[in-house]
């Protein structure tokens, strides 16, 4: 997700400048990371933050989240990653007001909503359910397209490609004394997937 992040934002500074046509900075991409307890204003402050708005420390739910537009639309913002999306508690009231301001985004933001999760179909994110609460959230999920994340399979050719540049990717990332290309991708291979499953969360 961030690497496909990165990519884009650099390809749209590179094709529109680093400016936008009323001289604010561009920012094709915001992320947006929760914790288990966000509510709506902590959400649209988080938007603030990433933007480093200079009023994003005081003030109503309401006034942060036209902050929040705002900086969406000077900066030209085009795609809105909301990370760790599994975190919020999605049936208590914080989790509700936080999945109807993403419809709210959906209709009066710019942008593309990509939202990251864990196990957020047993979390009823797209099950109707029976309660107001459950169809609320099944109203998010309805608006969302789904893609899986399976894991890795080293059976195949394929797989076994995917598997090690995932691998190569961590190497880059990671500082650790004495290293020498292929310290992960080839030394420990076997060990990680052995230790993860191939699941990315436990690698």
């Amino acid at each position: 997700m961030l690497a496909f992040a990165r990519k884009l934002h650099r390809r749209i500074i590179q094709e529109e400048g680093n400016y936008t046509d009323d001289g604010h900075e561009r920012w094709p991409v915001c992320r947006v990371g929760l914790t288990s307890n966000t509510g709506m204003r902590d959400f649209n402050r988080a938007i603030l933050e990433y933007f480093s708005h200079p009023d994003r420390h005081r003030g109503t739910t309401a006034e942060f989240g036209y902050r929040a537009l705002d900086s969406v639309l000077s900066a030209e913002t085009e795609l809105l990653i909301v990370d760790d999306l599994h975190f919020l508690k999605w049936r208590n009231k914080s989790g509700i007001e936080v999945s109807n301001h993403f419809k709210y985004i959906a209709n009066e933001f710019p942008v593309t909503l990509l939202m990251v999760g864990v196990g957020l179909e047993n979390r009823g994110l797209f099950s109707e359910g029976a309660s107001y609460e459950d169809a609320v959230l099944a109203q998010t999920g309805r608006r969302t397209t789904r893609l899986g994340m399976e894991p890795f399979d080293i059976k195949t050719e394929e797989g076994r490609r995917g598997w090690r540049d995932t691998l190569l990717a961590i190497e880059e990332r990671v500082i650790l004394a004495d290293k020498y290309p292929g310290v992960i991708a080839d030394g420990l291979s076997d060990y990680l997937f052995a230790r993860s499953t191939g699941h990315i969360g436990s690698l």
